[in-house]
């Protein structure tokens, strides 16, 4: 869902069946960014270059940190040091429209300068191979979520702003697969159990969905459909406090057990096979905006996405958390939608510019990123990406998803448009 928001050993500490976890040393990059902030709207930017330097030190791969440091580093004349957090910013993989930007006016002559914008102009080019695979013609909704059914050829498209779910058959027939149901929310992501004939939804009333008002808290529930005819099967809502909860994803565990990320509160929530709603399992402070999850060794571990801070790998025994680290001149902010197999985890990241599909080479513990590799980026109507599924083995996006288009603003209802869903190549 790419309308979000733009660490590292634990305490853990256990109180009634739900893990409330702060993290040190990472939240102190947080707040040494924090500190940067606040000096720099006070006007100390001395202090504010130092205390975004310290953050970058700790935090390389934060776009919004390096971005900072330069424009402090301009505040205090040091023009060398801002064209350095340029170039790391630039280093990512990113682009910014810097040639506009009149903090850095002054810049525009300079050849390291210029030498920025042409490297970020580079990452503008194609790259990698999507191969368009079905479209949903004149569509007025958004679709997030995707999941393939094998044994039938149909697939599954989750529609948050029609509160729906379309089934595409094999022969190419589109339906809408769930009736409509106002007690029903946004359909976010999709997990199938075939074994018991289940299709599971994430689905959250928010401003995106028809006939929700614009100041309406949002609320989040996980839902179960019958895999054949479509019919709700049970409807499993977050507790009614006094917080905001969004549920983007879900997966499906061996034992039965659904985790389900909260985007909007730093929790994540489980639902035990045979229990009547879901609970907090999850609960840190470090957690911004938790979006995409996947399961990997053999459901023995999660690994998380959160928008702002990364991804972040949990133990399913005993709920440790390991924040992986970024390969140097990479950046894992802005990643939504994960799908795994192996020791290969395959990202749509589209919180950055441009927007693009990673696969993320895991060691064999899976505590450490080896590699970072752009499958598909740039590439004729690959924008606007919502979640992906491994459909047949191949890494299968949603692409013109219709977040873009969504104005609540200007109007409450959807402008048609073509979805797209694309292919890549298959893991080796």
């Amino acid at each position: 869902m790419p309308t979000r928001m733009l660490r590292a050993s634990v305490i853990a500490i256990v109180i009634t069946a739900s893990l409330v976890v702060r993290a040190s040393p990472e939240p102190s990059a947080r707040e040494l960014h924090r500190a940067g902030v606040e000096a720099f709207q006070r006007g100390d930017y001395t202090a504010a270059a130092h205390a975004f330097a310290a953050a970058a030190q700790l935090r390389p791969d934060r776009p919004r940190t390096l971005y900072n440091l330069a424009v402090a580093r301009m505040r205090v004349h040091d023009t060398a040091g801002a064209i350095e957090a340029l170039r790391q910013l630039s280093s990512l993989g990113l682009v910014l429209p810097l040639g506009d930007d009149e903090e850095f006016a002054a810049l525009r002559e300079k050849p390291e300068f210029r030498a920025v914008l042409a490297a970020m102009a580079a990452h503008r080019e194609p790259r990698g191979k999507a191969t368009p695979l079905f479209t949903l013609p004149k569509h007025a909704g958004i679709i997030e979520g995707i999941a393939c059914r094998p044994s039938t050829g149909d697939t599954f498209l989750s529609d948050v702003h029609l509160r729906c779910i379309w089934r595409r058959t094999a022969a190419g027939a589109v339906t809408r697969f769930t009736a409509a149901d106002d007690s029903i929310g946004g359909m976010f992501g999709l997990v199938i159990d075939e074994p018991n004939q289940r299709l599971w939804a994430a689905t959250s009333l928010m401003s995106a969905v028809a006939g929700v008002a614009p100041d309406t808290r949002s609320s989040g529930a996980l839902a179960a459909f019958d895999l054949d005819s479509g019919r709700l099967l049970a409807r499993y809502p977050l507790p009614n406090d006094t917080r905001e909860h969004l549920l983007g994803d879900l997966t499906l565990a061996p034992d039965g057990s659904i985790y389900a990320p909260d985007s909007s509160a730093p929790t994540i929530w489980r639902l035990a096979p045979g229990a009547a709603a879901p609970k907090p399992w999850i609960t840190s402070s470090v957690f911004e905006s938790l979006q995409g999850i996947a399961l990997l060794d053999d459901g023995r571990k999660l690994i998380v996405s959160d928008y702002a801070n990364g991804l972040v790998l949990i133990d399913v025994a005993t709920c440790a958390l390991h924040w992986l680290a970024a390969p140097v001149s990479t950046t894992l902010v802005g990643i939504d939608g994960l799908a795994a197999r192996g020791t290969a985890v395959i990202a749509v990241q589209n919180g950055i510019e441009p927007q693009r599909v990673v696969r993320l080479s895991l060691s064999d513990d899976f505590s450490a990123i080896t590699s970072v590799t752009t499958l598909a980026s740039s590439l004729p109507g690959l924008d606007d990406l919502t979640l992906l599924t491994l459909g047949d083995g191949l890494p299968t996006v949603i692409a013109h998803s219709g977040w873009a288009l969504f104005d609540p603003k200007k109007s409450a209802s959807m402008s048609a448009h073509d979805v797209q869903v694309f292919q890549l190549p298959p893991l080796d």
